[in-house]
């Protein structure tokens, strides 16, 4: 990252042997373009420093694989980027990339299933490195549910290229919908509520932003009398809306589980509230 600063000394990373002194520091694991090293004293001049790209050894392996992966899903002809997902990153992969290529600012806005954006826009600097002829940046995904992710670049005359792809949205959207077809286990709140082995299910139809604007609650309580784990949550973190139908869904705790409390609440105390025996399901 652009300005990361770590410091050590001699004692905690190094060790003299007759009349040589040796210290090795680990480097973070993510992209690294280059470092500066030396020694300081306080906030004294440093009295020796030195630059050291680290493009030829911190990107062999990351290269080649997101090499091998940038026709999952390329990128507006224009930019001439891969743009490719492995697991929670994203990545941005050129081939005879020249240094103007890289010059103006990424943006990254990432939207969940209830329509709210994030933004993890970086400069190349701070994100990716170059390799040979060719330049990398990767960037980390939230955790939570990710509908879809629009790309590119800008600088102060607007978007100079940009792309809008879908991540999680067709995996979440068949298991909503083959949710969705079978009978609910109760209705309370206006949602359809159904326990299906460890995953607690929320439908509603015909439904409004205000339906799903206020957080959910969700209590599972042990079947061994050992207390309440909270599994609370907002619907953009768990949800997908669908055209008119709202879908959520949480997952049980691995042990075995005797009942769930759920519902929504505002800070004046629960709007609705309903409690699912579970038994046998969460086993």
């Amino acid at each position: 990252r652009r300005g990361e600063r770590r410091e050590f000394a001699f004692g905690q990373h190094g060790v003299r042997f007759d009349d040589t002194c040796i210290a090795r520091f680990e480097l973070p694991d993510e992209p690294l373009a280059g470092l500066r090293a030396g020694q300081q004293w306080g906030g004294l001049p440093p009295v020796w420093e030195a630059s050291l790209p680290l493009g030829d050894a911190s990107f062999p392996r990351g290269v080649s694989t997101w090499r091998d992966g940038a026709a999952a899903s390329e990128s507006a002809a224009s930019s001439a980027f891969g743009v490719n997902r492995n697991g929670r990153t994203l990545t941005w992969a050129r081939e005879d990339c020249a240094a103007d290529d890289t010059e103006d600012r990424f943006f990254v806005h990432v939207y969940d299933f209830g329509g709210a954006r994030e933004r993890l826009d970086f400069w190349f600097g701070e994100r990716g490195a170059r390799w040979g002829g060719a330049c990398v940046a990767a960037v980390e995904l939230p955790d939570y549910g990710v509908r879809s992710v629009r790309t590119g670049q800008y600088d102060e005359t607007g978007h100079l290229w940009d792309e809008e792809f879908a991540l999680d949205a067709e995996a979440w959207l068949a298991r909503f919908e083959a949710a969705a077809a079978r009978e609910p286990t109760l209705r309370a709140g206006g949602f359809g509520l159904r326990l299906d082995g460890r995953a607690l299910t929320f439908v509603r139809e015909a439904c409004s932003a205000a339906d799903i604007e206020d957080r959910f609650f969700v209590h599972a309580y042990a079947a061994d009398g050992g207390g309440r784990e909270n599994l609370d949550f907002w619907f953009r973190e768990r949800g997908l809306r669908h055209g008119d139908r709202c879908m959520a869904s949480v997952a049980l705790p691995e042990y075995a589980v005797a009942r769930v409390v759920t519902g929504q609440y505002t800070g004046d105390g629960a709007i609705w509230e309903a409690e699912l025996a579970v038994g046998d399901a969460s086993r």
